[in-house]
């Protein structure tokens, strides 16, 4: 049986996570809203909740079936366009679109969580690109379906592919799928798809290298070479193990309303 000893806030959207068990040895699968986002021996892990809330944490000392959870918010994804300032998220509400938020532009993958939606009803979003100039660019809408049960709503699944992925048995655990998320030192950066570890390029004293940890100029694991694939090998930050980056593998899931 899993103990949660304590959940601590770290930063503006990170936590940590502590736990133990009554087995000898055992893994841990942590879960996130009913999705397995880490199998680890660790008996802390760092984890990325939305400003938002409302996500239920759940960890197991065995790979039996958690808890249904039944989500009732949406993640809506894009990718950015040139020349924006910043994205303003509108939701359509009694005939109006009214503002829920406004998202500075950072070059790469774009992604916002909804308020908790109501269910068995139809709700509309839209994704305004907003200039320098304040000008307008071309919007995006969203039609989503909420039906948390007892149906299963008429949908397509497509999946984005994760630009690299990190394996190895590391500690502390930065293994997964990571997406383009902006520019960092002259270079594109990845963040994982849970936001809390970074691959990206380091121009310092040690010399010109790729560097996976959870905080940008913060170093970790190291790569001494212009090649983003390949061996990184633990450098600060209580990190041990090697890590392995490679091309990525299937990641985020986007689903769209038939």
């Amino acid at each position: 049986m899993v103990t949660i000893v304590s959940l601590t806030k770290m930063g503006l959207y990170s936590w940590r996570l502590k736990y133990s068990s009554d087995l000898p040895e055992p893994m841990f699968y942590i879960y996130l809203d009913g999705n397995l986002i880490a199998e680890t021996q660790q008996t802390e892990y760092s984890i990325a909740i939305g400003l938002d809330g409302d996500s239920v944490i759940e960890v197991l000392d065995d790979p039996d079936t958690p808890l249904q959870i039944f989500p009732g918010k949406v993640r809506l994804g894009w990718f950015f366009v040139e020349g924006t300032d910043y994205y303003r998220i509108d939701e359509y509400v009694d005939s109006a679109w009214l503002p829920r938020y406004r998202m500075p532009e950072n070059g790469g993958y774009m992604s916002w969580r909804s308020r908790f939606l109501e269910d068995g009803q139809t709700h509309l979003f839209r994704i305004v690109p907003v200039g320098t100039n304040g000008n307008e660019g071309t919007q995006r809408q969203f039609s989503v379906l909420m039906c948390r049960r007892p149906d299963v709503p008429d949908v397509n699944y497509s999946y984005q592919k994760a630009d690299y992925q990190v394996t190895g048995s590391l500690t502390p655990d930065a293994t997964g799928n990571y997406f383009v998320a902006g520019t960092y030192n002259l270079k594109k950066y990845y963040r994982r798809a849970d936001g809390a570890y970074y691959i990206w390029w380091y121009a310092g004293p040690l010399g010109a290298q790729w560097v996976i940890s959870n905080e940008l100029g913060v170093v970790g694991w190291l790569r001494g070479s212009m090649d983003i694939e390949g061996p990184y090998i633990p450098y600060g930050g209580g990190t041990s193990g090697t890590a392995t980056v490679s091309a990525g593998d299937t990641g985020d899931v986007t689903i769209e309303e038939n």
